[in-house]
């Protein structure tokens, strides 16, 4: 048992009356409860109730509720107003960690994460147990999300939703948080708390509906069932229960459903166009895989409506990220996939060239040390290739992130490289086995360029048989020398050797952004 009285007390000076809690809304899926104070009722009750207030830790049985404030009694609102004090300060040091919507990978990010986890945490000892207290669990949930409690989030989550059935941001964020994992059965769970989330928007009122929000549920809903159909064959190779081709394709046909759903509110007017990118790029490769007959027209089709509202220029450079500006800046020069003489264009390359010897060394140190299945690190590239057809698509990460993995194993490139990757950017070391197919896909920025230096490259008769193919025009690659193309131009990687293929993969800023 905890007595806030005396907090509650200088609280309720400041706030001087009876909160109403009018609105919740959100912002880089932060909650905020606006608590709004009434400065003529009831002056001298709430002092005495706040500085009264004795917070218990058993499950309330009222109907008190943030969106039915008058069933709530003068005690639990003042209650609530305590722990929202300490909410409101967690959040603005959440957000000012960067929110929901980035990664986090700088110490003093981190430690403002861990403030606002300590906060949220001193809310909760005011109040954990009633439905005020679901937004405070969501937003810690989002914080140890970010910290790497994987376990942590997920509980809180849980708790948020379990709290407050009515609370669609918990919903979503639950769901969003379940649809990461590698088990189908949270995937399945994750449909579920979609569903959920877009039922309690869709029953209020239109001009209440945050349509945005909306989009992101549908998006990310689709995503869940792409996940199903793709990863879903090879997640329970343990025990033998891969999904059935019908399955598949049932998965499949929801996750276009749920993405031609994005497309409809954007030719509605209720969402921008831009919003929308990376349903469409979902939306393009399921179009692709579920009618090969008619598939590819109506992706250029959906391709050349997206061009048409601003998103791209091109049906092969489709990133999430498209800096326009630079595309001006680079005209009337065209786009091409490929970069001509690129250690003349990166000092650094030349640089690695002159050391091939030393990094073919540092390849083989992480070769014993252990490479990782692609998709570990980058959830979303393990829908590029197929483990349960025996593909076989793995990495040694060196850079990531703005991070140095792992210095003491591969010291020469993490010295060459650390200065001039963007923080965005990946250097690592990739293999892939005979048989194996990388599928067509763009990268996430047209800021950035990838570079291929050869470690390990089978003999081959042709390009078909060993290479890769960035805008349509391919390439294979050489020991000790560089490729480099534009990322976010659509690609794809083949193995028909029978050695695998070893490079050294290293992205780069766009050079034309210095234009």
């Amino acid at each position: 048992m905890v007595n806030v009285s005396a907090m509650a007390s200088a609280l309720a000076a400041t706030l001087v009356a009876v909160i109403s809690i009018v609105t919740v809304y959100v912002r880089n899926e932060t909650i905020v409860m606006n608590i709004t104070p009434s400065l003529n009722e009831k002056k001298e009750s709430a002092n005495t109730n706040a500085a009264s207030t004795t917070v218990t830790t058993t499950t309330s049985s009222s109907k008190c509720h943030p969106l039915r404030q008058n069933l709530c009694s003068q005690c639990e609102l003042d209650v609530a107003a305590a722990a929202y004090e300490y909410f409101i300060r967690g959040r603005g040091i959440f957000e000012s960690a960067g929110g929901a919507g980035r990664v986090v990978f700088d110490d003093a990010s981190k430690l403002k994460l861990q403030q606002a986890k300590a906060i949220f945490e001193e809310s909760l000892l005011i109040d954990s147990t009633t439905p005020f207290a679901s937004s405070t669990y969501q937003n810690l949930g989002l914080v140890l999300s970010k910290l790497g409690d994987t376990k942590g989030s997920y509980d809180a989550l849980e708790k948020a939703v379990q709290l407050d059935d009515e609370n669609v941001y918990a919903h979503h964020s639950f769901a969003k948080a379940l649809s990461t994992t590698h088990r189908e059965e949270d995937w399945h769970l994750a449909d579920k708390h979609f569903s959920k989330a877009h039922q309690l928007l869709s029953n209020a009122n239109e001009k209440e509906i945050n349509f945005n929000l909306v989009l992101l549920i549908l998006s990310s809903h689709g995503i869940v069932f792409d996940r199903i159909a793709t990863r879903g064959r090879d997640v329970n190779n343990k025990n033998n229960s891969n999904l059935s081709p019908d399955n598949r394709t049932n998965y499949l046909i929801k996750a276009r459903q749920k993405f031609e759903d994005v497309i409809d509110l954007v030719k509605s007017g209720k969402v921008s166009p831009k919003s929308a990118m990376n349903s469409i790029n979902y939306l393009q490769g399921i179009l692709r895989e579920l009618d090969a007959e008619n598939g590819e027209s109506k992706r250029d089709e959906l391709l050349e409506w997206a061009i048409q509202q601003g998103l791209w220029r091109d049906k092969r450079q489709t990133p999430r990220v498209f800096n326009h500006m630079l595309y001006d800046a680079i005209k009337p020069k065209p786009i091409r996939p490929w970069i001509p003489n690129p250690e003349q264009v990166f000092p650094a390359l030349k640089s690695a060239m002159n050391q091939w010897h030393t990094i073919l060394e540092e390849y083989r140190a992480a070769r014993i040390n252990g490479l990782q299945p692609v998709g570990e690190r980058v959830d979303q590239d393990v829908i590029l290739y197929n483990k349960a057809l025996g593909e076989d698509w793995s990495e040694f990460p060196i850079l990531s992130n703005g991070m140095e993995l792992t210095p003491d194993i591969a010291p020469t490139v993490t010295e060459i490289f650390r200065r001039v990757i963007p923080p965005m950017g990946t250097a690592a070391f990739s293999s892939i086995t005979p048989g194996t197919k990388i599928k067509p896909h763009c990268g996430p920025s047209n800021e950035l360029i990838t570079c291929h230096l050869g470690i390990i490259i089978p003999s081959h008769g042709s390009v078909n048989e060993l290479g890769m193919a960035a805008g349509g025009e391919k390439r294979t690659w050489r020991e000790g020398e560089w490729i480099c193309f534009e990322d976010s131009m659509e690609h794809e990687v083949w193995n028909n050797s029978k050695q695998t293929r070893v490079v050294l993969i290293v992205q780069m800023w766009h050079p034309y952004l210095n234009i």
